[in-house]
């Protein structure tokens, strides 16, 4: 069995491990397009225009899904500074298996400059 030291000491582990994860992905350049690929499609070159190309096997989480470019939101006297946000492409799985959550299953890219 774990110690409560053990358990802390992993969960720690773990919690440098995925932000060092959500670290790399931030790095990565931004985009202009998305293009959202099923696994049988071939993409493995990058897109010759230097648009984003996300490839994701949704056969167990979704039936499909649904790409938008959200408009950005600007700073202003009328808005608290966290629903300021730059403009960004979310992705909304259809077909989710889970309905009865509040929250909608969606993958949000924001730009990183």
């Amino acid at each position: 069995m774990f110690t409560q030291t053990q358990f802390r000491s992993r969960l720690k582990l773990r919690a440098a491990l995925l932000a060092s994860s959500v670290l790399l992905v931030a790095c990565a350049p931004a985009a202009s397009a998305l293009t959202v690929t099923s696994p049988t499609e071939e993409s493995e070159a990058p897109a010759a225009d230097g648009s984003l190309q996300f490839s994701m096997d949704a056969g167990s989480l979704a039936t499909g899904t649904h790409v938008e470019t959200v408009a950005a939101v600007p700073v202003s006297d009328d808005l608290p500074y966290w629903e300021v946000l730059p403009e960004y492409t979310r992705v909304t799985l259809q077909g989710y298996p889970v309905s009865s959550h509040l929250m909608q299953p969606q993958i949000f890219i924001y730009p990183v400059e």
